[in-house]
């Protein structure tokens, strides 16, 4: 799942057979190669030198819990440092203040995100492995479609605000849905929820 976008960007249909972290490199084949990654954040199941090497040639950061008893890896992969550099940190800091230094924590947007495409079917329907892949990637289509409807678009306006003598001016977010409405004032007017960003200057 893209975080700044909320969408699902890669699909891979595999057997119950198969684990987590020989399907990463893979999915991150799916993501064209002129396409920045930040970050990759996973359980302790991708805590392999695969997994951190893949990561690690698109240019991101592995956000990875080792495991508990985790050793140091010796450096023959370009994921070794990465790791390396994680089972130190949970060393001298612990694991609670890792995981809130590295915004590990973002994970569980993911797995609401799965949660969502459990609602459109628990499994699919098709018997065919081919046509089971085009059906997910028909159900992914759907939730990333309602996914940006449903993201407000957020714009930065002012607005004056009269007190008992004074003219102070509060900076605001103006916020609507993205769906089309059928409004031409402004989006300052037209906005029904006002969230506060600034305190009111005076």
């Amino acid at each position: 799942m893209d975080e700044a976008t909320v969408k699902v960007p890669a699909l891979e249909l595999t057997g119950s057979c198969v684990g987590d972290a020989p399907v990463l490199p893979e999915l991150l084949a799916q993501i064209p190669e002129g396409e920045a990654i930040a970050s990759v954040t996973g359980d302790g199941a991708y805590d392999t030198r695969g997994c951190r090497d893949a990561v690690a040639h698109r240019g991101a950061d592995a956000l990875i819990p080792p495991g508990h008893n985790a050793k140091l890896w010796r450096k023959d992969g370009p994921g070794a440092a990465d790791g390396n550099e994680a089972v130190r940190a949970i060393k001298h800091l612990g694991r609670a203040i890792w995981r809130h230094w590295t915004g590990y924590h973002r994970q569980s947007r993911a797995e609401t995100k799965m949660n969502g495409m459990k609602l459109l079917g628990q499994k699919p329907m098709a018997r065919d492995v081919d046509r089971q892949t085009a059906e997910l990637q028909l159900r992914i289509a759907i939730l990333n479609r309602f996914t940006a409807l449903g993201i407000p678009v957020t714009e930065p306006v002012v607005r004056a605000a009269r007190g008992k003598g004074t003219l102070s001016l509060q900076a605001v977010r103006a916020t609507e849905p993205r769906w089309p409405v059928r409004d031409a004032r402004p989006l300052a007017t037209r906005c029904r929820y006002w969230q506060a960003i600034a305190w009111a200057a005076r």
